[in-house]
């Protein structure tokens, strides 16, 4: 009832225009972590709309520990893209690229029930996660899961993994997979998609950080995939969802998986 009445009230001009300069005061302090603010047409817009003295990304210390919580177990909405990975891996797949993957948090929750044991995982993402990941497989003897920076590197894989990533990078979902080499299989988890309308980019605080983030479209995150061979099996989406305070008109968000495989016969170029 109360957040009901707060967004009756955020729709009247001076009243909005006073809550909206509170919420961006909040915005701005740790106890924010997690909240977004504010709607820009494209990654640029919204960085350099970033609160200046604000570290703008992930690759901070602080970030790299992160999701230490999530390192042993499967999280409930987790079991629709395990289920599918393990479906790619009874087809032959021993191979995965894990872009965004932080410290290796699916590799450490998953591994053991994906029951593969010449599964190879490579984790791409920023220096200072990276760092802090290789340590600690290292520290844990983890010999199957490694780490990079370049993603180009890591090219060949199987399976294409995104999990909570592609809402924190500028290269569309295409240019991705290009530098990937257009792995078979294709697994998108914990994506920020609006059903309608086009992609948008708001910012989050990460507690570290103040971040671009996108709202992607679902029909356009699905047409980048399409251009390159990729067809859609199955997707779903969480119970949880997203709201920016003071921009109803971008409707619900909902944070959603696909998995998509790739037509090796008659694969798409990309656009020109």
């Amino acid at each position: 009832m109360r957040s009901t009445a707060k967004k009756l009230l955020s729709r009247v001009p001076p009243l909005r225009h006073a809550l909206e300069r509170r919420y961006r005061r909040w915005f701005a302090t740790p106890q924010a972590t997690g909240a977004c603010l504010g709607a820009w047409p494209d990654f640029a817009a919204a960085r350099a709309a970033v609160p200046r003295g604000v570290h703008g990304d992930y690759d901070t210390p602080e970030a790299a520990t992160k999701y230490a919580d999530r390192m042993g177990q499967i999280e409930s909405d987790d079991y629709p893209a395990v289920f599918w990975l393990s479906r790619a891996l009874d087809g032959g797949a021993r191979s995965v690229v894990d872009f965004g993957g932080h410290v290796g948090v699916a590799w450490y929750a998953w591994h053991e029930t994906l029951g593969v044991d010449d599964l190879r995982w490579t984790v791409c993402d920023v220096p200072a996660v990276v760092a802090e990941g290789t340590r600690l497989a290292k520290e844990r003897g983890h010999d199957g899961l490694r780490f990079t920076t370049d993603l180009a590197s890591a090219a060949g894989a199987d399976v294409f993994l995104a999990q909570g990533s592609l809402q924190y990078v500028e290269p569309t979902l295409g240019e991705l997979l290009d530098l990937a080499g257009r792995p078979p299989h294709l697994l998108i988890h914990r994506t920020p998609v609006r059903a309608s309308g086009r992609t948008v980019w708001t910012l989050q605080n990460i507690g570290s950080a103040i971040c671009p983030y996108a709202l992607h479209s679902r029909d356009e995150l699905l047409a980048f995939a399409a251009s390159r061979g990729y067809r859609l099996v199955a997707s779903w989406h969480s119970a949880r969802g997203l709201h920016v305070p003071f921009h109803p008109e971008l409707g619900d968000v909902a944070y959603s998986g696909f998995y998509l495989q790739r037509d090796t016969s008659a694969a798409a170029e990309p656009p020109a």
